[in-house]
């Protein structure tokens, strides 16, 4: 398939499910920490070690303004936000639980991704259902 650099109507629907979930209040024990762009003030040397900082809202900025053209672009940047998070605090001994915690995103983002994925194909699978039947009966 050839892509015009816009994102599917059904990727869109599946990123914006797994962002929610990754966004939402039940999450709010892991995921405070991910919601916004690290302050670099706190952390001058967080731009030598991360060279592409993302953080949730700007990846949910990013979707909805059409910069991605398929979810494996939205998929990328959403692991991304918590290999950072690995990559910078690895090592520190007073950070060591931020680790843990983008650990534990990192579990919730492939949770959420199956469960957005799961309900997508079931939805496509009862479209292509009533698409035979309809045609089934028709031909009748």
């Amino acid at each position: 398939m050839v892509s015009d650099g816009k994102m599917s109507p059904e990727d869109l629907k599946v990123c914006r499910a797994i962002l929610a979930g990754l966004v939402s209040k039940e999450r709010s024990k892991i995921n405070f920490l991910f919601l916004e762009p690290v302050e670099f003030s706190y952390f001058p040397d967080y731009l030598t070690i991360i060279k592409r900082p993302m953080d949730l809202r700007t990846l949910g900025e990013n979707l909805e303004s059409g910069l991605y053209s398929d979810r494996g672009e939205f998929y990328s940047d959403a692991q991304l936000i918590f290999d950072n998070a690995v990559l910078f605090n690895k090592g520190r001994s007073d950070s060591s639980w931020v680790v843990g915690l983008a650990k534990k995103m990192a579990k919730a983002f492939k949770r959420e991704r199956e469960k957005a994925e799961t309900r997508e194909l079931g939805a496509a699978i009862s479209e292509d259902i009533s698409v035979i039947n309809k045609s089934k009966y028709s031909a009748a």
